[in-house]
C-alpha cells in the first residue's frame, strides 16, 4: 500500500486576517474530510497574533500599534502572543477521527522533531523541551519567552532560546495545529534571537522548508501532494475574515 496522501498548500506572504481565516476554514473542512492538509505560509507585514484567551491591553503592544509598526490579530488557538515577522508558519488540519488527532502530544512531537533534525543539520544543538523549569508568574506576554513541553529550543548567547512552538484547537470534528519557526529576531523589544542570529548568517528559507517537508513525509509516513484551497474553502475564509478576523470586537474582546 502507498503512503496516505496529505494536501500541501504553499502560500507566500499574506495578510494577518486572511492567514487566520484560512486556518479556521481548513479546520472546518477537515471535519468533513478524510485526509490531512499541511499549509505553509508567511506574513506580509509584522503582526502580533494574540492567543485566544489573551488580553490586548499591553503597554508595549499599544505603543507599537500607535506607531503603526505592527498589525494585530487574534488566533483561534491559545498561548502567548507571537510576533510574526521573519518566520515560517505552518498549519496542520486533521479530521477528528484520524489516529493522530487523538494523540495531541504525539502530533506536537513529530512536527517538532522534524524541525530539530533540520536545525541539527545546520549545526544548531536543538532539542525538544521535555519538562520546562518553573517559569515566572504571571507568564510572559510573548510566546517565545514561554516554555512548554514539546517546544524546540537551542543554546543562545544569553541562555536557552525558543525557536519553534505550536498550539492546537479541536472543533466541529476537526483538529487544527499551527505554529512557527523563528528565522530571525523580529522587530520587537526584548524578543529573543532567531535562527539567523544563532548561525551568524541568514539561511536559505526555501531549502530549509523543503528539508522539513521531506522529514514530515518520513515522520508521518505520508505523501505530501501539492494542492490549493477549494472554492468553498476560499469562500468560507472570506466569510470568516469579514465576520471575525478584521473585526475589533473579535481582536480586542478580552481587552482587560
Amino acid at each position: 500500500m502507498g503512503r496516505q496522501p496529505w494536501r500541501l498548500i504553499l502560500h507566500g506572504p499574506c495578510g494577518p486576517a486572511w492567514n487566520m481565516a484560512v486556518d479556521e476554514a481548513l479546520l472546518e473542512s477537515a471535519a468533513a474530510g478524510e485526509r490531512g492538509t499541511l499549509r505553509m505560509y508567511q506574513w506580509c507585514r509584522p503582526t502580533v497574533s494574540l492567543g485566544y484567551f489573551q488580553s490586548a491591553r499591553q503597554p508595549q503592544l499599544e505603543s507599537l500599534r500607535k506607531q503603526d509598526r505592527v498589525a494585530l490579530v487574534r488566533r483561534l488557538t491559545g498561548g502567548g502572543a507571537i510576533v510574526h515577522h521573519h518566520e515560517w508558519t505552518y498549519s496542520l488540519t486533521l479530521p477528528a477521527g484520524h489516529p493522530l488527532a487523538r494523540q495531541h502530544q504525539a502530533l506536537y512531537a513529530r512536527v517538532h522533531q522534524g524541525w530539530v533534525e533540520v536545525l541539527q543539520e545546520l549545526g544548531i544543538a536543538a532539542r525538544v523541551v521535555e519538562q520546562p523549569p518553573p517559569g515566572p508568574e504571571p507568564e510572559p506576554f510573548l510566546c517565545f519567552l514561554r516554555r512548554s513541553p514539546g517546544d524546540v529550543v537551542a543554546p543562545g548567547p544569553h541562555g536557552t532560546v525558543k525557536l519553534a512552538g505550536s498550539a492546537q484547537r479541536r472543533r466541529r470534528g476537526g483538529l487544527l495545529q499551527h505554529g512557527s519557526l523563528l528565522l530571525e529576531k523580529p522587530a520587537w523589544p526584548q524578543h529573543p534571537v532567531g535562527l539567523a542570529e544563532l548561525l551568524g548568517r541568514k539561511v536559505d528559507t526555501q531549502t530549509l522548508l523543503q528539508d522539513w517537508l521531506r522529514r514530515i513525509e518520513a515522520l508521518f509516513e505520508v505523501q505530501l501532494v501539492p494542492g490549493q484551497l477549494t472554492a468553498e474553502e476560499k469562500k468560507q475564509a472570506l466569510r470568516l475574515m469579514a465576520a471575525r478576523y478584521i473585526q475589533p470586537q473579535w481582536t480586542l474582546r478580552r481587552n482587560r
